[in-house]
């Protein structure tokens, strides 16, 4: 297996440019070849797809995303697998995504809060109602999309890692295997990915409404185990 690059064809797509790059996929602009429409296009790293579960979890993103209803969640609207390697089609949005805005302003006022959080709040809401939990909500994984009149509208990304509630036998939901960013972890993700529940992610959000309110996270450490007993064992500083 090997890399994409721009000007490769994946599917019905043309690669045309590199937007970012994660420690799981890349993502690329991407044109429809037959209808012209602009799209962005996931594509898991060559390496990490010749691993079948991690493959699994990958495409899992596109079913857990197609469950949900809402305005706020990313839609994608195409899967598949190249050469082995497995990738998501979905829409291209134009925005910045709330942690560079957080790193632009340092914090948020109260108001600027609730419109960018309400939306999100409602995001998972909608998620948690057909039995899909995230499991990485953080403000990278939120798009702050440009709207037609100039505001700012909330876009949760990246189901990757989701745990559908019903896939009581999932292998991938059943394994130990920490997944999540730690900053944003709930205590009992702390123990295994087992253990996430919907009330993960309530927590997820309050640390995101913190980090809005007072531009810092509300623990520390100095490695990803001492952060994890902080989360664990340490009363947070209020507001």
């Amino acid at each position: 297996m090997t890399a994409l690059a721009s000007g490769a064809n994946v599917g019905k797509y043309v690669l045309l440019r590199e937007l970012g790059k994660g420690a799981m996929a890349t993502v690329f602009e991407a044109r429809h070849v037959e209808l012209g429409k602009r799209a962005a296009l996931k594509t898991m790293h060559p390496h990490l797809a010749a691993d079948r579960t991690a493959s699994s979890r990958f495409l899992r993103e596109g079913k857990a995303a197609a469950q949900i209803h809402s305005a706020h969640v990313v839609n994608i609207f195409d899967v598949g697998t190249q050469d082995g390697v497995p990738y998501l089609v979905m829409d291209l949005l134009d925005g910045v995504d709330l942690g560079a805005l957080l790193r632009e302003r340092g914090k948020l006022e109260a108001r600027e809060i609730a419109d960018l959080m309400l939306p999100i709040c409602s995001a998972v809401q909608a998620a948690h109602a057909v039995g899909v939990i995230h499991r990485d909500l953080k403000p990278s994984n939120i798009m702050l999309v440009k709207s037609d009149s100039g505001e700012l509208a909330p876009t949760v990304l990246d189901f990757g890692i989701s745990k559908i509630e019903r896939d009581a036998g999932d292998d991938l939901t059943a394994s130990e295997v920490l997944l999540g960013t730690v900053h944003y972890m709930s205590p009992e993700q702390t123990r295994g990915a087992r253990a996430a529940g919907p009330l993960s992610d309530v927590y997820s959000l309050g640390v995101i409404l913190y980090e809005c309110a007072t531009g810092a996270k509300p623990f520390a450490g100095t490695t990803p185990y001492a952060l994890m007993h902080a989360i664990v064992s340490t009363k947070v500083t209020p507001p």
